[in-house]
């Protein structure tokens, strides 16, 4: 009981320190969401922008939900002892307190299987972006969470066929900005000789979210010739979408 008790506290503190430095850093948030290839689309979003922006980004699989304050309070992603914890808390008001604004761009992948995770975090987090890849059946009351927390004027980026079921679910906002996937397809790019499909279909998706940041096509085109992914991204990535293993 006590043990339950001292993680809400934990939570509740957690939350405010992050709603703070958000504010106190005028930190712009691109939200990253789906079933698969989200690592490879938060990554490219990191290449795109770190040469004009101050880009930060959660390095790890979110997994519970801590993960998210922690990488907006510049932490690493593990469970800390009490001590930790403590020791966190102290640092981040002392920096909160006496340090400069540092207004940077962070890009989270906002992947959880409970919804009360998501719920957690968008009580911290309202996105200027949200991108929504690829999802599969189950996902819908989390796709509807993430899209009623973006930021007021911010921009989702989603399938025609989930924009017409906000459309018809009356959650899409009139001051939403909406791509949406079949659109971007029809831009010309260079680099689709680069990418096997299951990694370009993700990088092509990283478009209309630098265009919100004002990256000209050919700019991202050459900053992206440099991307590279691990095998063992590649290799799951061509495991979700073939279902079997080579």
């Amino acid at each position: 009981m006590i043990r339950r008790s001292l993680r809400r506290l934990l939570k509740k503190v957690l939350k405010i320190l992050s709603k703070i430095a958000i504010n106190k850093h005028k930190i712009r948030i691109v939200a990253v969401s789906g079933w698969y290839g989200t690592w490879i689309l938060k990554e490219s979003l990191y290449f795109a922008l770190r040469d004009d922006y101050k880009v930060r980004r959660n390095l790890n699989d979110v997994h519970w939900d801590f993960s998210i304050p922690l990488v907006i309070l510049g932490y690493k992603d593990v469970n800390y002892s009490f001590r930790g914890w403590f020791q966190i808390i102290l640092s981040t008001i002392s920096v909160l307190l006496f340090e400069k604004s540092n207004p940077n761009v962070l890009i989270l992948e906002l992947d959880a299987n409970q919804d009360e995770i998501i719920k957690y975090w968008l009580e911290i987090i309202e996105p200027e972006v949200l991108l929504l890849g690829n999802t599969r059946p189950g996902m819908e009351y989390s796709e509807h969470l993430l899209v009623n927390g973006i930021k007021r004027d911010g921009t989702l980026i989603c399938t025609q066929k989930q924009k017409q079921k906000f459309i018809d679910k009356k959650i899409l906002r009139d001051d939403l900005r909406v791509i949406t996937h079949e659109e971007v397809k029809d831009i010309e790019f260079d680099l689709k000789a680069f990418f096997p499909p299951v990694i370009w279909d993700s990088l092509m998706l990283s478009i209309p979210v630098t265009e919100v940041f004002g990256i000209p096509h050919e700019e991202l085109s050459e900053k992206l010739s440099y991307f590279e992914i691990p095998e063992i991204k590649l290799r799951k990535a061509k495991i979700l979408v073939n279902g079997i293993e080579e």
